[in-house]
């Protein structure tokens, strides 16, 4: 295990003065099936569970859901349920993410769009079981079908160049387009 500078050696987990976490080779074996660790965006850095407890509100108790949802779907399924239109946002439609109401009774599957990561010079975007991720700016796009390789082990970008470049040509609108928001925010 690594302990960072601050910890006190004896001090009780999650006090002030305790940290200690896995170090890269551990958390990667830690992760087992999926790939990588944090910080990176295969399915080992980013694939989590979400534990919902609602009693009032969910019928099936002790039940998994197999749905791709992202941090961002957390926001607009909070109002939904209370009432609001979760694909509103600050007057107009292009409040990011999806509700996950419809999830939390039934096992359906989504019809999202995509979703986008980038994180310390790392890309992906995953649309629908396909999921196309690089580790650097310059460095060869992967592509992997999670429906039947979730654990990215064998990289499809040479024998399915035609999905590659879709979801590149996805991921290059998506990047201008946060580009060019970003200009229209600042000069506002």
């Amino acid at each position: 295990m690594n302990r960072a500078d601050k910890h006190t050696q004896g001090s009780l987990p999650g006090a002030a003065d305790s940290y200690v976490c896995l170090g890269p080779g551990w958390s990667t074996a830690a992760n087992t099936p999926f790939r990588l660790h944090k910080t990176w965006l295969h399915e080992g850095g980013i694939s989590t569970p979400l534990v919902v407890h609602w009693p009032a509100g969910i019928k099936d108790q002790g039940v998994f859901r197999k749905m791709n949802s992202h941090i961002v779907d957390i926001a607009p399924t909070l109002l939904e349920l209370a009432g609001g239109d979760p694909a509103e946002l600050n007057g107009n439609g292009d409040a990011p993410g999806i509700s996950l109401v419809p999830f939390l009774n039934q096992d359906v599957q989504s019809q999202r769009p995509p979703l986008f990561f980038h994180h310390e010079k790392k890309n992906a975007l995953r649309h629908g079981d396909w999921k196309i991720t690089t580790i650097d700016k310059g460095e060869p796009w992967e592509l992997y079908d999670l429906s039947t390789d979730r654990g990215e082990t064998h990289n499809l970008a040479t024998e399915n160049s035609a999905k590659l470049n879709e979801l590149v040509q996805l991921w290059d609108a998506q990047r201008e387009s946060i580009i060019q928001q970003i200009k229209v925010d600042t000069i506002k």
